[in-house]
């Protein structure tokens, strides 16, 4: 469940079963309907992915390595 920050950002961040962080930012409640958010998302061996929406469904993935 995302909380708002005194700035109205809303965060959430979790550990998945599978060993991934998860840390997603809204711009706006995500339960509301469309939203802006970044989805930060990182494995155990320090890859992952950085994913933007834009609330119309247009997705944006980068790919990270923190090992680098």
């Amino acid at each position: 469940m995302a909380t708002a920050n005194n700035k109205g950002v809303y965060i959430e961040a979790h550990n998945d079963k599978h060993g991934t962080s998860h840390i997603n930012f809204y711009d706006r409640d995500p339960k509301s309907g469309p939203h802006v958010a970044y989805h930060l998302n990182i494995r155990r061996d320090g890859t992952g992915t950085i994913i933007e929406s834009d609330g119309s469904g247009c997705k944006i993935t980068t790919p990270i390595n923190l090992n680098k």
